[in-house]
């Protein structure tokens, strides 16, 4: 979109001499539209971005548009204010074309304004209950009556929203047809609304995030609204991830090979590292900083020469290579796929990399040290594809290295495979053609976690856990989800002291009462969406509870591992 500027006489003349720095662009706009549409700019406040910033911490486009009047002042401080409150504010979160892409969990996360404050000590009660009495604070508190969001939704769009207990992701209790949920404010973002483009009483309103970085995630919002008599019915809201991105290096791209688009953009860094950002659907689904460890020094890729995409960790989604310049010369960082849902996280096996290439860094030579000759990618048996995943781990930098095993965790015939670092465990199961990842480098060993276990061929992983030095204890059982890590399925909290002023967590006094620890008193949870008694719920979780668990612990070294894989 072309954003207009009304320029005021003097200015105009200034351009027309030479000495102004104002630019206009109204290349894109029609004469009808020239006349339809108007635009009303602060001056103080920065201009869309020309994708070409000279800085990393400012707008890439300062702003020359005159003072505007009183009035239009006054209006842009209207929207600023409107925007800012828990009613709007949500809506500046996240990209949405339509009103029915909404994602109302955002939108509700400071209460939109209509959070009922007004409960009784029968439903504070209830909820303390449901959730096992875990850490309670009113304050931040937020209560959504399902009618409440309805009303909110047709008010706010002009689109009739059909809920049920599933429309937010929060708590929910049936008895009062209501969403629970805590707000913690040291997220919120504020914003400042720059621009407005009239075309009758429908409205482009532009917001700049009010920090010191106007690209990437403090990118733009472009808001469209239709203005009535009760507010602003919100059309959509698009971030502007280009603005300031690396055009060179900034891509459309198909990772799973599945049809479904992405947007990969990267930021050059100026300051300090540059930075991705990969996006569905104009929403972040992932970022990265391009920097890491060479020799025990830190190293930061400032601007990048070469990105590639290949699946380089055997999961059948393509993985990131970027290659780079930094002070040290040129570098590359690696990132992998760690489920479906296009999460990544660095893999460090990127200085090995570049100690196993002579001469100039490329994309190919990156390929082959890392695929050797399967550059294709391809793995007929369970042998091969793990083969791949202990390889990087092996050229991974650990002071301590890593265990490698071979498990029987569900009783088929392909057993999966367990990683153990000093503080870390991995696991991965073999499904057609390609490894699914059970858990990533889960930590355990310290804040009172004890590791992992597995109940052989039952497919079921037991975790337990300790806080506030065992005062309150959690048993969790998790299993397998498609595409996904490991998920809770049951769990049991269990409190080893009696919590007189039910806020969920243990006071001194309440300690040193129950010193003995004879005390004790365990909440049952259900967390698989399927509605069970309380008594069922206890069943099932005694029933797991007497599998025979072995320890999550590989027992072989690389070298060891790759022996087994090939010959079995």
């Amino acid at each position: 979109m072309n954003f207009k500027r009304i320029i005021p006489p003097l200015t105009l003349a200034l351009l027309l001499s030479g000495c102004g720095n104002v630019s206009t662009d109204d290349s894109g706009a029609s004469a009808a539209e020239a006349s339809s549409v108007s635009e009303i700019s602060a001056s103080s406040d920065s201009s869309p971005s020309d994708n070409s910033p000279e800085k990393e911490t400012t707008s890439s486009v300062e702003s020359t548009v005159a003072d505007p009047n009183a009035e239009t002042k006054k209006e842009l401080a209207e929207y600023t204010a409107l925007f800012n409150t828990p009613e709007y504010n949500g809506f500046l979160t996240k990209s949405f074309s339509k009103p029915s892409e909404i994602d109302w969990d955002v939108v509700m996360t400071a209460g939109g304004g209509i959070s009922d404050k007004n409960l009784t000590s029968e439903e504070i009660e209830d909820y303390r209950v449901l959730s096992n009495y875990s850490f309670f604070d009113k304050d931040k508190f937020i209560v959504i009556r399902r009618s409440d969001l309805e009303k909110f939704a047709l008010k706010h769009t002009g689109e009739a929203l059909n809920t049920d207990e599933h429309t937010l992701p929060w708590s929910y209790m049936y008895k009062y047809d209501s969403f629970y949920n805590f707000h913690w404010d040291y997220d919120d973002k504020t914003y400042t609304c720059f621009s407005i483009e009239k075309d009758g009483s429908d409205l482009t309103l532009r917001f700049q995030m009010d920090d010191n970085s106007h690209v990437g995630k403090s990118a733009d919002r472009i808001v469209k609204a239709t203005k009535t008599d009760d507010g602003l019915l919100i059309r959509s809201n698009e971030i502007q991830w280009k603005d300031g991105c690396d055009p060179d290096q900034s891509f459309d791209i198909d990772l799973a090979d599945n049809g479904e688009s992405l947007t990969f953009y990267t930021y050059k860094g100026y300051s300090g590292a540059a930075r991705f950002i990969l996006t569905k659907g104009g929403n972040v689904v992932s970022t990265g900083t391009l920097s890491g460890v060479r020799d025990d020094s830190s190293i930061y890729v400032k601007t990048l020469t070469a990105v590639g995409f290949f699946d380089f960790n055997a999961d059948g989604i393509k993985d990131i290579v970027c290659i780079g310049d930094s002070d040290n010369g040129k570098n590359v960082i690696l990132y992998e796929s760690v489920d479906t849902n296009y999460n990544y996280e660095q893999c460090s096996a990127d200085e090995t990399v570049e100690k196993m290439i002579d001469g100039d860094l490329t994309l190919n030579k990156v390929k082959k040290a890392l695929l050797g000759d399967n550059t294709e990618g391809i793995y007929n048996t369970y042998n091969e594809a793990y083969a791949q995943v202990a390889k990087l781990y092996n050229m991974s930098s650990s002071v301590y290295g890593y265990d490698y095993g071979l498990i029987d965790g569900n009783g088929d015939a392909i057993p999966e495979l367990v990683i153990n670092g000093a503080s870390t465990t991995s696991l991965f199961t073999f499904e057609n053609g390609h490894i699914h990842c059970l858990m990533q480098k889960w930590g355990w060993g310290a804040m009172g976690n004890h590791g992992y276990e597995y109940a052989p061929g039952k497919n079921v992983y037991f975790n337990d856990n300790s806080d506030y030095a065992g005062a309150i204890h959690y048993d969790s059982f998790m299993m397998p989800s498609e595409g996904q890590e490991l998920q809770t399925y049951y769990s049991v909290k269990t409190n080893y002291f009696k919590d007189e002023d039910k806020d969920g967590i243990p006071s001194e006094d309440e300690l040193a009462a129950n010193s003995d620890m004879e005390y004790s008193e365990s909440y049952y949870e259900n967390h698989t969406g399927v509605e069970m008694t309380q008594e069922e719920l206890e069943t099932k979780v005694n029933e797991l509870w007497n599998y025979d668990y072995k320890p999550l612990q590989g027992d072989a070294d690389y070298e060891g591992l790759i022996t087994v894989l090939q010959n079995s």
